[in-house]
């Protein structure tokens, strides 16, 4: 399955900024993925989607959803992607939340 880790630039961040953490972790720099510019479906691409709404209860995580729906936990980030909401905190009980199906054509729609 696709990690949203593949196809990422790697940085090497050895800025001075951070010279005394780096200094208490016996390091001289950090290695770091590079942020992935997603692309939200069309009006058209979402129409060829199936999309499965959950209301949101207490105790829901995306992570539990992403298992349930597509049998993997990692892919939290499509269903906090697709609702335009980054984090769970953004939610509240009660609130839709959308899950976008198939995952194979979702994540190509994203450009992953």
């Amino acid at each position: 399955m696709t990690s949203r880790y593949e196809n990422r630039d790697i940085i090497v961040n050895d800025s001075k900024t951070y010279s005394a953490i780096f200094k208490d972790r016996g390091i001289k720099q950090v290695r770091q993925f590079g942020t992935k510019s997603l692309k939200f479906p069309t009006e058209q691409q979402l129409g060829e989607l199936d999309v499965i709404g959950h209301t949101w209860r207490y105790g829901d995580r995306y992570f539990r959803l992403a298992h349930l729906h597509y049998g993997d936990s990692t892919l939290w980030w499509v269903i906090a992607f697709f609702n335009q909401l980054p984090t769970e905190s953004s939610l509240e009980f009660g609130q839709l939340v959308f899950i976008p199906h198939p995952l194979e054509r979702v994540l190509n729609m994203y450009g992953v």
